[in-house]
């Protein structure tokens, strides 16, 4: 059942109400983020609390979104609701474009963050705001977002960021999610969360979720989006989920492990690992890696730091590239680092790498911890937009191709075991 409010007053007497999960919000804090599913009151908390504050004391407010086409798209229409609900017409000018507190001069403008960034003034128009709010802001561009932070520069100023959860890659989704951050307030909220959330609501939710689990559970839940239009692998892995082939997959130590790379050079570089079995439906997929701006050297550390035995690493056409300075491949430097055998493929027809790979995910098992995050990024591989059929390339593209060499490398594999084991038991750890 949803949790309940908690009241909040500020010293004019004015008197707002905030859900109990929430109350931390009241605490001053660099950033404030709420994330989660729909119904949540993520944008009604964040906007009866601009309202209060603004009647409070002089304050100077940005809402923001990455494009704002018109002003209706703003959240311009939600707080003159509150400040309806909160009974304060008569203390403020609703204008055509901003809001203006009529005794203390309290502003609340709205901007198009791309809009802001092609005027002739940029960015620097909103240097003097005290607080500001991102909403719908997994749709803010990386650019965007490093731009933004540092103009809201008032001392004590505020960043609010509120969004429905996409791509674990998405510019807020890394800022405020990656790793604890000591200068913000982060609280994921759903509708358990929202104790006004409606009966109407409740009965869309179980109708979706009855319908499609897993976009369901993107819109209302707090999980990333599965199924993008055009999206080559996401309806596999949701069907490999549904199977149980997500989940717990140990390294076993009787098998011998392939990598298989994806060369970064200005981008990033990234890794699989896989334990092919002994039949044809067990390939384990144990392991992923990405990083950027690092050397072979440090990659080939990682690989060596697992507690794997090795049998090949996969690497795509054109690691056989010589460098003009040294004379020497990628294949011929990773050969040296790493233990096991360098198999270095053909060039590859993409799409029919791509359909290759598709065959290939019903025949895996994912180790759902360690591969978390390169699964998602799988999920989030998709075509371009312009009809074409062709893989966009992307911040997701880097794991999609190591991977679709993995499915391509270990086609004609056999099952081999480390010396030191013996043989295979048929059916492996599955079982």
């Amino acid at each position: 059942m949803p949790s309940g409010l908690a009241k909040g007053r500020v010293k004019h007497g004015l008197q707002y109400s905030v859900p109990a999960k929430m109350m931390p919000l009241l605490q001053p804090k660099r950033y404030k983020a709420l994330w989660g599913g729909r119904g949540s009151a993520k944008s009604h908390t964040f906007a009866e609390l601009m309202i209060a504050r603004c009647v409070e004391r002089t304050t100077r407010c940005a809402c923001v979104r990455e494009v704002q086409s018109s002003i209706k798209e703003s959240v311009k229409h939600l707080l003159e609701l509150k400040i309806k609900e909160l009974g304060v017409e008569d203390e403020f000018d609703i204008l055509q474009t901003e809001i203006r507190h009529k005794i203390n001069g309290s502003l609340i403008i709205f901007r198009g963050l791309r809009d802001v960034a092609s005027t002739q003034a940029g960015f620097k128009s909103l240097e003097a705001i005290d607080i500001c709010w991102v909403e719908e802001a997994h749709s803010l561009s990386e650019k965007s977002w490093q731009t933004l932070r540092p103009t809201i520069r008032n001392e004590a100023s505020e960043i609010w960021c509120s969004w429905n959860q996409r791509f674990p890659n998405d510019a807020v989704d890394k800022f405020f999610r990656s790793a604890p951050r000591s200068d913000a307030i982060v609280i994921e909220v759903n509708w358990r969360d929202n104790p006004a959330f409606p009966d109407v609501l409740y009965d869309e939710m179980t109708s979706d979720y009855q319908s499609d689990f897993a976009q369901a559970d993107h819109v209302w839940g707090s999980a990333y989006q599965t199924v993008s239009k055009g999206a080559f692998y996401a309806r596999l892995l949701y069907t490999a989920r549904q199977a149980g082939r997500i989940t717990t997959v140990p390294h076993d130590p009787a098998l011998l492990t392939w990598t298989a790379w994806d060369l970064g050079i200005a981008d990033p570089t990234s890794i699989w690992w896989c334990q092919p079995g002994t039949g044809p439906s067990d390939i384990r997929v144990i392991d992923w890696y990405e990083a950027s701006d690092e050397t072979l050297d440090h990659f080939a550390g990682v690989v060596r730091s697992k507690p794997y035995t090795y049998d090949t690493h996969i690497l795509p056409h054109d690691a056989k590239a010589r460098n003009m300075e040294t004379g020497r491949s990628r294949s011929d430097v990773l050969g040296e680092l790493l233990p096991g055998s360098i198999k270095v493929l053909g060039a590859d027809d993409v799409m029919g790498g791509i359909s290759h790979a598709q065959m290939t995910i019903p025949k895996m098992w994912f180790d759902e911890t360690k591969c978390d995050l390169g699964l998602d990024f799988l999920r989030a591989y998709r075509a371009k937009e312009d009809g074409s059929g062709k893989p966009l390339h992307d911040d997701f593209s880097h794991t999609a191709d190591a991977f679709r060499y993995l499915c391509i490398g270990i086609e004609q594999r056999t099952a081999k075991v480390t010396p030191r084991q013996g043989a295979i038991v048929e059916g492996g750890w599955m079982s």
